[in-house]
């Protein structure tokens, strides 16, 4: 039970894109029970940042890695607006000077 258990480990953080949250229900779909995500959080395999969202060991998670779990996991139609939008796509020189993307 353990080498299974270590495999799915691997399967896990293998396809996990590294600086993502990776959500609680996207994680049991996908055949990982609450009791084996304890015991991934109590070995130090993932920790989590909120409810139900989980990250990798000792990795910065920005608001891009959030953004990520939203659009790719839940499904949602949520995008990143204004200003920012604009830094993304290579317009930074059009915004205001002084004044950072918040």
């Amino acid at each position: 039970m353990g080498y299974l258990n270590h495999n799915k480990l691997n399967q896990l953080l293998g396809n996990w894109p590294s600086g993502t949250v990776a959500i609680s229900s996207w994680l049991k779909e996908r055949g990982y029970s609450n009791p084996l995500l304890s015991k991934y959080k109590k070995n130090s395999w993932m920790s989590t940042i909120g409810r139900d969202a989980n990250v990798r060991p000792n990795e910065k998670v920005d608001w891009t890695g959030g953004l990520y779990a939203i659009q790719e996991q839940l499904h949602l139609p949520v995008h990143a607006g204004g200003k920012t939008a604009l830094q993304l796509h290579g317009y930074a020189h059009f915004l205001p000077m002084g004044k950072g993307v918040s």
